[in-house]
């Protein structure tokens, strides 16, 4: 089962490789990387060699990343976040700088866990989280230093059920060069959770209940401009659906 696909250059040609983690019987072959070969992407079959024993071993939920920096949730076996760097040398897959970022208040849960990748000022961030119920458990870290939370709250959700893990993407969406983390929902909401000085903010995107995760793979030109015209946010919902296409 793929459970979330991303695309980087893993070997910095400039023509871009496809990751795709799935979950199956194996916890052993979890990550694949597929190449561009000019006419479709064809999987490496190479193993890919890991840096840290035992690494690979995990059960994703799903797959987020920033340039080579790659971090994976894990609902199994322990409620966590993975970190690490993957390159081609020599055309072999090669993760390394393998590190696992756990918080209390995730781990002592029993909610689904997902993780998304965001900057603030230059700094890469990454947020573990986990709904259960009306609430959203929240533990955000420092990708330069994983072994200290910078912020852990648990967040109301107002009625919102139902993350779609592979949607979770960073965006400023009020441009003032500062990332937040947006996390949409199978009921139609979209949450921007972001990072100030003063700990955690979570608020309803205004790309929110516009119906623009719930859009058919085959939509077109028209179901597109329908809603990238909506009154007052035809830019943003047209960058994001740039983004998402992308």
């Amino acid at each position: 089962i793929i459970v979330d696909v991303k695309f980087s250059d893993l070997n910095q040609d400039k023509i871009l490789e496809l990751i795709v983690a799935q979950r199956g019987a194996d916890r052993n072959d979890w990550l694949s990387v597929f190449e561009w070969n000019g006419k479709g992407f064809t999987k490496n079959k190479e193993k890919i060699i890991t840096s840290a024993e035992g690494s690979d071993k995990s059960r994703p939920s799903n797959l987020a990343s920033f340039a080579n920096i790659f971090s994976v949730s894990l609902s199994t076996p322990t409620r966590s976040a993975t970190v690490f760097s993957l390159s081609l040398q020599e055309g072999i897959p090669v993760q390394s700088d393998t590190q696992r970022h756990a918080e209390p208040l995730i781990s002592n849960g029993y909610g689904p866990v997902y993780v998304g990748i965001f900057t603030v000022d230059g700094e890469g961030y990454a947020a573990l989280i986990s709904p259960e119920g009306n609430v959203l458990k929240a533990s955000v870290f420092s990708l330069s230093d994983m072994t200290q939370t910078v912020e852990s709250d648990i967040l109301v959700l107002n009625g919102a059920r139902g993350i779609l893990g592979p949607d979770i993407q960073a965006f400023d969406e009020n441009n003032d060069g500062r990332q937040e983390l947006l996390i949409p929902f199978s009921t139609g909401e979209i949450y921007a959770l972001g990072l100030v000085a003063g700990g955690l903010t979570f608020t309803e995107s205004t790309l929110s209940r516009l119906g623009l995760f719930g859009m058919k793979p085959a939509a077109g030109e028209v179901e597109i401009n329908k809603a990238a015209t909506t009154p007052n946010k035809p830019k943003k919902i047209f960058l994001l659906l740039r983004d998402v296409a992308t």
